[in-house]
């Protein structure tokens, strides 16, 4: 389990392998700031409750909000902002490593071939 003492940050590494079961996705409400030509400068924090979100929002005319997936635990200690990049596509790496290394081997000259025999 991830370090849980009083003080010490989590960090989305603490994850890497770990069985999630205490973790869900939720959605939530992210305020930020904006500059004069409206892009993004600084996250003011990330809201449950949209109500209150916009309430934030409201307070001053360069700020904006938007809906984020967030991963956090049940206790709502913990949170990490998950952003969606699409769709991606898991690679087989035993297959991509056969392919290089057969690359790497049509690329040698004759007399490399020759010193290694292939």
């Amino acid at each position: 389990m991830a370090d849980e003492r009083e003080g010490v940050a989590m960090t989305l590494g603490h994850l890497v392998n770990m069985e999630l079961h205490d973790y869900m996705i939720v959605q939530m409400t992210e305020v930020y700031e904006v500059n004069d030509d409206g892009e993004r400068r600084r996250s003011l924090g990330f809201f449950q409750n949209a109500a209150v979100a916009e309430a934030v929002k409201e307070r001053d005319s360069y700020r904006a909000m938007a809906p984020v997936l967030v991963l956090t635990d049940r206790k709502g200690k913990n949170a990490f902002v998950l952003r969606d990049f699409g769709t991606i596509t898991l690679l087989d790496e035993q297959q991509v490593a056969a392919d290089l290394k057969q690359e790497i081997v049509n690329d040698l000259r004759p007399g490399a071939r020759k010193l290694l025999g292939i």
